[in-house]
């Protein structure tokens, strides 16, 4: 993976972060896990699949096809 950060900018990004509570971080984590799921949810057309969708965004390459349709299932 190439970096385009400049090494600087690098460093006092990682100083800023560690500069923080370890509690403040897992906030932080937690502010930007929920942010992508929002972006998710909000790039899918909302029907009677939306779960479907979610689960597929998220997980798709994690099960094989059989335990993906099985869940797909469940979903509906």
């Amino acid at each position: 993976m190439s970096k385009d950060t400049n090494k600087i900018m690098e460093e006092l990004y990682d100083q800023k972060i560690m500069a923080k509570t370890p509690e403040e971080r897992v906030k932080d984590t937690f502010a930007m896990i929920s942010m992508a799921k929002k972006m998710v949810i909000a790039s899918i057309d909302h029907d009677e699949n939306t779960r479907q969708e979610l689960f597929l965004r998220f997980y798709e390459d994690d099960f094989d096809g059989q335990t993906k349709r099985k869940i797909l299932e469940k979903l509906k």
